[in-house]
């Protein structure tokens, strides 16, 4: 892994695209492209909690590094986000089960592709909790995700509406 993030930095300094960036700033977007590209459920806030960085600073460095460096991203697999959020929001593990199995459903249809895979996720822990008469209020799983509620209604419809 350090190998890689080196490696990336590395190409980024090669390229100019360092100049007027911190340091620690192209480091951490090098740290999000690994974390991708071994499938981690890490997101932009993580590494931008961890490193004391801005969020749009680090998004557009981790877009700039993708597109001039030509880098072949994999999509984020949704269902890795489920038990994180699971257990924030103490839901039984049937409504964990039954929410990846939702979830790898949902993906091959490309409803998620653009989404924030957090609010997808959260939606569909929401949706099939709902489904196992678990009770819980669309406010606290916002916030526990840490997502606005509007976005969190949002996806939820998306997915009662749209899902067969």
């Amino acid at each position: 892994v350090m190998e890689k993030i080196l490696y990336l930095y590395k190409k980024a300094y090669e390229r100019g695209i360092i100049r007027r960036r911190s340091v620690s700033l192209v480091v951490a977007a090098a740290i999000y492209v690994v974390y991708r590209e071994i499938g981690s459920p890490r997101t932009v806030r993580d590494i931008c909690d961890s490193c004391s960085l801005k969020y749009k600073e680090l998004a557009q460095t981790y877009r700039l590094l993708v597109t001039e460096l030509d880098l072949k991203v994999p999509n984020v697999n949704l269902a890795k986000y489920i038990p994180k959020l699971a257990s924030r929001m103490n839901v039984s593990k049937r409504t964990e089960y039954r929410a990846i199995k939702m979830i790898n459903h949902i993906s091959g249809t490309g409803m998620c592709i653009g989404k924030n895979p957090i609010t997808v996720a959260a939606a569909i822990l929401y949706v099939c909790s709902i489904k196992n008469g678990e009770t819980m209020k669309q406010i606290d799983i916002a916030r526990v995700a840490g997502i606005s509620d509007a976005g969190l209604r949002i996806r939820i419809k998306d997915i009662v509406y749209n899902k067969n």
